[in-house]
């Protein structure tokens, strides 16, 4: 098949990276300054604005080149690095349309093999060759925003020259080479998963409605509770500390009075407070518990809601599709798979009264912490009430429960559990996390205390992927719960004693990744012939249960180095890109990781079969957070419980698993 290729490059006042491009893309102020493309094994051709057109540059109004205009007619693809962006370019700058389903992206493509999604550091994973014009980038990032206002009018200045827009040119041109090479390496995504890349565009399109009202109001007043907690910090330390964000100086305050620690991160605040009482020093008390409730830093995504929100009142592009390497979404702009869960509906209902009946910050602030309690923690749970139905509509959505547990015990045989969710489903037996510190420990059900269904949660969500006492500590500091190294252990022991199946798996996978690397071309199965592995074209392939693959690049065998209790032993190690510091690297496969992937992937699958079966079922999409699906649908129509009924419905090739799904309707997501 023929295919184009596109590159626009254009300018703005408003931040891209910021508002999002939905934002950018209405904005008057934004401007295309020129696009390159390249039908086929044609030429890279060059296209750009009539600088004496007197019309909004913001508006479609040109006839897009004859030859491109002649491919889309006759339904030829067009493919773009970030497919969304040059999209959305097009919209604006052309009078005939450039249909969804003509469009291919190589980021989501590289995406769904684990690659990285920048076009630069993708060429580089796959040693593709494309030409760097380091020069060209600067020129281009100096070229996109202003880079002065002018004193009198307002009005913006750019760096803009004749001589400048003919190097742009160049380098847009370039683009197109360089993602034309990218094209002919990555793989294209499956049918299926074709279908859940166009979903995903189309939710994003869709957006959602943000209560533009509330958030002004919640973000003025969260700028209020900021200034007076760095207020107090100041005066609870004596100076030494004058703001909430003087993490630094805060760390060597609380060592001058003798409560050592290295940090005040989320994982070690509770210990500090615990010892802090234990010291019988409050101010040292006051100041930790103050920079906890400043550090939300959820606050800060009112300031996210609000530079993104179109003119409609909307939030559009909040889905990074394919953002983890398992398929899983991450987000983007206000990110709400972040957003807190609301723990205290009442809370959120009487916060949500005070900013309406208040136009001043400061009254508000002082409203919420008289009758709820500190401003920032509030309104960090109020965030999720931000998203809203658009009039005469409601939202709907529901949720799968302890999806991933439910998937590891199908996985791997381990009856008993998969069992107990199906009695608990059907209402004849225990709680899962009762049950698991119950069936560790020999005891009944029913005499398991609050605290020891924490505990038994907390063994849950951390050792089932291989987990030890750290995992448990550093899991455990999210619900208040540590127990210390030899408690620690004696909970993995007595864990993974009931869960044999689940113990035995991380073995069997890891010598599966390793046999399938030591042959390559050789399938090897496991997992009950659910799962199989198999290196081909430079990539180690995790084949799951609905047929989709997970991708390790540049798969090898290296040895650990032996040590007087540990001998040496062989591990696959693999590239990818390192979650924290985003940059490509090594990384290496051991059962434990290999069986989170796995599970995370299977529970993502089945998501995304309800997405489409939602959708295909007239309940329009407007987000998914971890397992959850919302709709928004007009007053009247469709039900909650026809919602869930189609959520549960489980594929082929997923039968035997139990599902479990709870859903709600509101004006407001109350989930």
């Amino acid at each position: 098949m023929t295919v184009a290729s596109i590159d626009f490059e254009s300018r703005s006042t408003i931040d891209l990276r910021k508002a999002g491009l939905h934002r950018y893309f209405e904005a008057e102020t934004t401007e295309i300054l020129c696009m390159a493309y390249r039908i086929g094994d044609g030429p890279v051709r060059s296209w750009r604005p009539d600088p004496n057109n007197e019309d909004m540059p913001w508006r479609p109004h040109y006839p897009p080149p004859d030859d491109l205009a002649a491919h889309i007619a006759a339904g030829g693809m067009v493919i773009a690095h970030n497919n969304a962006f040059d999209r959305h370019a097009w919209g604006i700058t052309f009078d005939t349309p450039l249909p969804l389903d003509q469009c291919d992206c190589t980021m989501a493509r590289g995406a769904a093999m684990a690659l990285p999604q920048s076009l630069d550091q993708l060429g580089k994973a796959l040693n593709a060759p494309l030409k760097k014009d380091p020069a060209g980038h600067r020129l281009m990032m100096s070229m996109c925003k202003p880079k002065t206002y002018d004193d009198m009018t307002g009005a913006p200045v750019w760096n803009d020259t004749p001589a400048q827009r003919d190097v742009l040119l160049d380098y847009c041109m370039a683009d197109v080479s360089a993602e034309r090479a990218i094209d002919r390496i990555v793989p294209q995504l499956s049918a299926r998963e074709r279908k859940i890349w166009l979903l995903d565009q189309t939710i994003n399109d869709r957006g959602v409605q943000i209560d533009v009202d509330s958030c002004n109001r919640a973000l003025a007043a969260v700028t209020v509770a900021k200034e007076r907690a760095d207020k107090l910090m100041s005066r609870i330390t004596q100076g030494h500390v004058k703001k909430c964000t003087e993490v630094a100086k805060l760390v060597t305050w609380l060592n001058s009075r003798g409560i050592v620690c290295e940090s005040v991160a989320k994982g070690e605040v509770e210990e500090l407070i615990l010892f802090s009482g234990i010291m019988n020093d409050e101010t040292a008390k006051d100041a930790i518990e103050l920079r906890r409730a400043a550090a939300k830093s959820s606050t800060a995504k009112y300031t996210a809601i609000t530079n993104s929100v179109c003119r409609d009142g909307r939030v559009r592009g909040s889905l990074r599709y394919h953002g983890a390497s398992t398929g899983r979404w991450a987000g983007s702009g206000m990110q709400p798979q972040n957003f807190p869960r609301i723990l205290n509906p009442e809370h959120v209902t009487t916060a949500l009264v005070a900013l309406q009946i208040s136009h001043n910050p400061v009254d508000t602030c002082e409203a919420i912490r008289l009758l709820i309690g500190e401003p920032m923690s509030v309104l960090s749970q109020c965030l999720r009430s931000m998203i809203i139905a658009k009039p005469g509509h409601r939202l709907m959505g529901a949720d799968y429960a302890n999806i991933e547990g439910r998937v590891a015990a199908w996985l791997t045989g381990e009856d008993w559990k998969t069992k107990a969710f199906a009695d608990y489903d059907a209402g004849v037996g225990p709680d899962l996390y009762v049950l698991a510190y119950a069936k560790a420990f020999g005891l009944l059900p029913e005499d398991i205390t609050p605290p020891q269904r924490q505990i038994g949660k907390v063994m849950e969500l951390s050792m089932q992927f291989q987990g030890g006492w750290r995992a448990f500590e550093k899991m455990g500091a999210n619900y208040g719960i540590s127990v210390g190294q030899e408690r620690g252990e004696e909970l993995k022991i007595a864990w993974r004693t009931t869960h044999p199946r689940i113990t035995s798996c991380w073995w069997e996978l890891q010598d599966a990744a390793i046999e399938a690397v030591e042959h390559p071309g050789l399938t090897i199965r496991c997992l009950f012939n659910r799962v199989a592995y198999k290196v081909a074209h430079g990539f180690l392939w995790c084949m799951l249960p609905s047929g989709r693959t997970l991708a390790y690049a540049a798969p090898r065998i290296t040895w650990s180095e032996e040590t007087p209790e540990r001998a040496s032993r062989p591990g696959v190690e693999f590239d990818a890109v390192d979650s924290v510091t985003k940059k490509w690297g090594k990384h290496r496969l051991y059962g434990g990781l290999q069986f989170e992937n796995i599970v995370q992937a299977v529970a993502r699958d089945i998501l995304t079969d309800a997405m489409l079966n939602v959708e295909a079922a007239g309940y329009p999409v407007v987000l998914t957070i971890h397992d959850e699906i919302i709709s928004e649908m007009p007053d009247g129509v469709g039900s909650v419980k026809a919602f869930e009924a189609i959520m549960a419905h489980t594929p082929v090739w997923a039968q035997g698993l139990p599902v479990a799904v709870k859903g709600w309707e509101d004006k407001r997501y109350v989930k």
